[in-house]
């Protein structure tokens, strides 16, 4: 998976949740400041979360970064754990189809 940033910058994700919660791994501290320093407040008015080029949801309208963490692994790898807040979560019709077949939505 991946975000595509309203400037268009790809980050690719090692995991993703519904609930705004991004993990990424990262070769080195540098990699993971490259990171850190896209998400701006103008690459998070709108972002998509896509899986093999499909689009899984969209986030919309006023998005925040609520929190972040830098975990320095062994092998002086990093992984962040992104944490974003806000806006209006679009979900693919796939997905909304998905969710009123389970119930979880009328």
């Amino acid at each position: 998976m991946k975000i595509i940033l309203n400037n268009g910058s790809e980050i690719e994700l090692a995991q993703a949740t519904y609930d705004g919660h991004y993990v990424v791994n990262c070769e080195n501290a540098a990699a993971y400041q490259a990171i850190w320093n896209n998400f701006t407040t103008e690459n998070l008015t709108d972002f998509k979360l896509t899986d093999d080029d499909d689009n899984v949801v969209t986030r919309t309208l006023y998005i925040r970064l609520s929190c972040a963490q830098a975990i320095i692994n062994p092998d002086n790898t990093v992984t962040g754990h992104f944490y974003f807040d806000g806006g209006t979560v679009v979900p693919n019709e796939y997905e909304e189809a998905g969710r009123i077949l389970l119930g979880e939505e009328e």
